[in-house]
Order: C-alpha cells, then structure tokens, then sequence
C-alpha cells in the first residue's frame, strides 16, 4: 500500500489527512452529529472547521512521528471519513479506528478500509497485532471487525467514554500471523 494515497478499489481511495479534508470532514461530523455522538466522545467537542483543522494538524504531526496513521476516506471522490491506526510501539502494536458520515453508510466502505489498512499496519508497518475497540452495542462495528477476520478477546467494563458516560467495549485482535 503506498503510504501517500491508495486507490482501494474503483471507488474508494484512503489518503493522508490534509488541511483541505477540514470542512468536509467538519460537514460530515455536524450532518451525522446525533448518529456519531453516540459512539465517538470527540464529536460533542468538534464545534468548528477549527477543531477539525487542528485535528487534522495534530495528526499530521503524528504522522511524521509514526505514532498515527490518519487517512481521510473518499468514495467516488467525495471525502466520506476518516480512518486510523494508532501505533503502540513498545508492543509492536495498533488500534484501528474509524468513522462515516451518515450518507456514505451501507456501501462496504468501511468493511474494504479496515482491510486495506489491515494489510498497511502488517505489510508495510510491519505491526504484530491489531486491535478493533467497539461499544458493545454497536452492531455495525462488530459485523467490520468479524468480516476482516478479527476475533474477538473479549469485554472491556467500562472500556469506552462518550462525554460523561462509560460503555463496555468489545475487544476484536487480529494477529499477522493470523490466516
């Protein structure tokens, strides 16, 4: 996968996040608010192209670092989202992450961008093990996590905040060993 853009399929193509992905990615944050809020704690602090720019600037500086790798998705050309990994290198690991604007849900988008960054975080990483954090109660997550060959380890109490609330969390790994 190259680091600098990567065409997943006809259709999708992750890139790194750049300053020009602000006010969409601030559109698609404000349009899906109530459906984003209640599964991703940031979302009730992104009031602003400004909180998102500097989103955008802090992982760039992550980025370079190679503590995070940040990717804006686009689907036929639109920016649809964002997804991550979130390097822990002491254990030669990452944490996957991701959000959609609503209108680009249903479509496989998310299901081929945890797999091609799967592939990114083994292939070219070259990470040991990658986990998916999902709120218990969200479905549409643990059917991404269980078709990209993640199994799942386990509950994390409390393993989740969303302002000032705390959910359990299902814990999906894949190994690079795994098949």
């Amino acid at each position: 996968m190259n680091i600098l853009g990567h065409h997943i399929d006809d259709e999708i193509e992750l890139s790194i996040v750049a300053p020009r992905d602000g006010i969409y990615l601030f559109d698609l944050i404000d349009g899906s608010r109530e459906r984003l809020g209640k599964w991703l704690g940031f979302v009730s602090n992104t009031l602003s192209v400004s909180d998102v720019e500097a989103f955008i600037a802090e992982k760039r500086q992550a980025f370079a670092l190679g503590q995070s790798y940040t990717f804006a998705i686009s689907y036929l050309g639109k920016v649809a989202g964002v997804i991550s990994i979130e390097v822990e290198k002491v254990q030669n690991a990452g944490e996957i992450g991701y959000w959609l604007g609503a209108n680009f849900e249903g479509k496989g988008i998310v299901s081929r961008s945890v797999e091609a960054l799967t592939q990114f975080g083994f292939e070219e990483l070259l990470l040991r093990r990658l986990v998916i954090n999902v709120a218990t109660e969200n479905q549409r997550s643990i059917n991404v996590a269980l078709g990209a060959g993640y199994q799942l380890e386990g509950i994390a109490r409390s393993g989740a905040k969303v302002g000032e609330d705390y959910y359990d969390a299902k814990v999906f790994s894949r190994l690079s060993t795994d098949q």
